[in-house]
């Protein structure tokens, strides 16, 4: 059973990228994927991958934890 809450995981993404000074496209450019990829992580319509999420972390100067 996924217990994971999407929407608030991409609110999370959508205010560090923010902080970052960073727009979508960038972001979506820094971690080799499309714009509405991007989008869906931030609105929870797509699971971001373990992978993304730690590559996410190094780019935003977060913590995947």
């Amino acid at each position: 059973m996924d217990s994971f809450d999407y929407p608030a995981i991409g609110q999370r993404i959508k205010l560090l990228r923010k902080r970052k000074g960073l727009n979508q496209t960038e972001l979506a450019k820094l971690l080799g994927k499309s714009l509405r990829t991007v989008q869906k992580y931030e609105t929870g319509e797509i699971e971001v991958s373990v992978a993304v999420v730690n590559q996410m972390a190094d780019i935003l100067d977060s913590t995947s934890t």
